[in-house]
């Protein structure tokens, strides 16, 4: 799955959240929210727990196929 790293950050900021704090409230490591922040794909388990740590629907996050 790849996150697009702008929609991430607006959810981010919307509940105030950081990569640590989205770490915490995930349990996805912050090495790992890091990368997906640099671009890189991830799991879709991954995905889904970091949507629902920031109480949203993947599909929010989830990149656009162009």
């Amino acid at each position: 799955m790849r996150i697009d790293r702008i929609k991430l950050l607006v959810e981010m900021s919307k509940k105030d959240m950081n990569q640590r704090k989205l770490s915490k409230a995930s349990g996805v490591s912050t090495t790992t929210i890091n990368g997906i922040m640099s671009g890189r794909r991830c799991a879709d388990k991954t995905g889904y727990e970091i949507a629902a740590a920031l109480g949203i629907d993947v599909t929010k996050i989830m990149e656009s196929r162009r």
